[in-house]
């Protein structure tokens, strides 16, 4: 496969494909996703039933309303900065314009932590102004002002992990975001709760383990900036005008999905009380627990994507969309599968009520989610292709069909109609940025290597309705982990058997070379 590779010290610190192939890339930097994701799961999901168990549906739900505060917060607040680094930092890394990248990364430090501060500085002030207005605040203002302390932490932390993903330093940002961050919340969340703090020992777990986890990602991104070679001064005018407009680009597009994306919790709390949005919560929770694969290749692949379309390298940009979209749905498939067939026990763990309310919802949150991840990474190559506009305007019309929805669907079937607007608005955008690959970019989504997916899922859903109808009545928690591992047993052991792409076969030979200290 030819590359037109510049020939530009930057390819030193961002890997050039002429050395390692698209596959050990993707596939070794990703391995670290799966790792911390694997500890996510092992470590994330118990800590999510102890906590909705210690908080209720009542307190769980008080505290996504609190959540869903600090988020449009921070959607109004994030400018789009983030994002420019993962578009960006690549692009000067080929460019060998160490220069920009210094003043892009200063820039947008300094911006998100003046406004953060400030805007939390206001909120205090404000805080008794709102009591007055709304006196049910006072049962949960020292809450309030401790999680607003997350404004700015979360703008920084966001940032600094979109910076190590330009820098394709992928091992360093998951140890912080992952393990660290979670261990440390989920040490002080038992601790405190086992108190009896209750919300505002989760609260205080929350914004500790977020400080501990932006402190780690930026000592990592000032090594990665202070390692840069000192070259002569470049001019970056060009390069700032680009930055703004793709930062109010995607600004725009964080300002519709902000929207969106913490309505259906103030709308249940409206129509259908706390209760509804904790299980709306726990729900969400876990129709999202399969799209951390998609997003582990989303922080790798991009700034692959933009590098790419720097060289303008069409066969590669496929060749990246084909294999991500395939190694997603085969490590998806098995999660989706048994949410799919064993929810209803799955939910009873987490308390009364939850699976009786919150079964049938996400049934339907999970078909769309199923839908967007086996389309991939579609709108991440719109972006990293330089159609970050015209996926603006297909998030526009999610948003609206999402707004409808949920306005028309939650006041008359609550919880059922809050999943049924959030999945129709994700098919629509996926089948539409869809076509605009194929017609803009002449990608198509189909390849050979998708029939090995057949018979694999055919085999685990045989094995689930074997579990469901033969073994025990009511599974508790160590059986359906049990039915978990089973299941993503059955699924590689039978992609084993009927035979490996070239692809599978050159990342496992790349890993066993690493994993036995070989050097090629």
């Amino acid at each position: 496969m030819a590359k037109n590779t510049p020939d530009c010290t930057g390819c030193l610190f961002l890997k050039s494909t002429t050395k390692s192939s698209t596959v050990n890339q993707l596939g070794g930097q990703a391995s670290f996703f799966f790792v911390g994701n694997v500890f996510t799961l092992l470590v994330g999901f118990p800590l999510q039933i102890y906590i909705a168990k210690k908080l209720g549906a009542d307190g769980l739900g008080i505290f996504s309303l609190l959540e869903g505060g600090i988020g449009l917060a921070l959607g109004l607040l994030a400018f789009g900065l983030a994002p420019t680094l993962v578009k960006f930092i690549p692009m000067h890394l080929e460019r060998g314009e160490y220069n920009c990248i210094r003043k892009l990364v200063f820039r947008g430090v300094v911006i998100l932590f003046g406004v953060g501060s400030l805007t939390y500085l206001l909120l205090l002030l404000a805080m008794p102004i709102a009591i007055e207005q709304w006196p049910i605040i006072s049962e949960h203002q020292t809450a309030m002002a401790i999680m607003a302390l997350l404004i700015p932490l979360s703008l920084l932390i966001f940032f600094l992990q979109q910076g190590l993903r330009g820098f394709q330093e992928i091992r360093y940002m998951v140890i912080g975001s992952s393990f660290m961050q979670l261990t440390v919340k989920a040490t002080l969340a038992v601790l405190f709760l086992s108190v009896g703090f209750h919300l505002i020992g989760y609260v205080w777990a929350v914004v500790l383990s977020t400080f501990c986890a932006a402190a780690w990602l930026a000592v990592g991104l000032w090594r990665k900036i202070r390692s840069l070679p000192k070259v002569s001064e470049v001019n970056c005018d060009d390069s700032t005008l680009a930055w703004r407009n793709y930062a109010k680009v995607m600004y725009s597009n964080s300002l519709l999905g902000t929207g969106t994306q913490y309505l259906d919790r103030f709308l249940l709390a409206i129509f259908a009380g706390t209760s509804s949005v904790g299980i709306l919560v726990v729900v969400k929770q876990l129709q999202q627990m399969p799209v951390i694969f998609l997003q582990m290749f989303l922080a790798v692949a991009a700034p692959m994507l933009s590098a790419a379309h720097a060289r303008n390298d069409i066969e590669e940009r496929q060749h990246i969309y084909h294999l991500t979209t395939d190694w997603i749905v085969r490590l998806s498939a098995p999660l989706f599968i048994f949410f799919m067939v064993f929810s209803e026990y799955l939910l009873s763990i987490y308390g009364d009520g939850f699976a009786h309310e919150g079964k049938y919802a996400l049934w339907i949150l999970l078909v769309g989610q199923m839908i967007n991840l086996g389309f991939g990474l579609v709108g991440n190559v719109l972006n990293m292709n330089g159609m970050e506009g015209f996926m603006l305007k297909l998030s526009i019309y999610q948003v609206a069909i999402q707004v409808v929805g949920l306005v028309i669907m939650v006041p008359e079937y609550g919880l059922v109609g809050a999943a049924l607007a959030i999945s129709v608005g994700v098919i629509i955008n996926n089948l539409t940025s869809m076509w605009a690959i194929r017609k803009k970019l002449g990608m198509h989504w189909g390849d050979q290597r998708y029939w090995r997916w057949i018979f694999p899922i055919a085999m685990c859903i045989s094995a689930s309705a074997l579990a469901l109808y033969y073994g025990p009545q009511q599974p508790g928690a160590l059986v359906l982990l049990l039915y978990l591992v089973i299941l993503y047993a059955l699924f590689n052991g039978v992609s084993l058997i009927q035979g490996l792409h070239e692809d599978d076969k050159e990342l496992l030979g790349h890993l066993r070379d690493k994993l036995l200290g070989e050097r090629r």
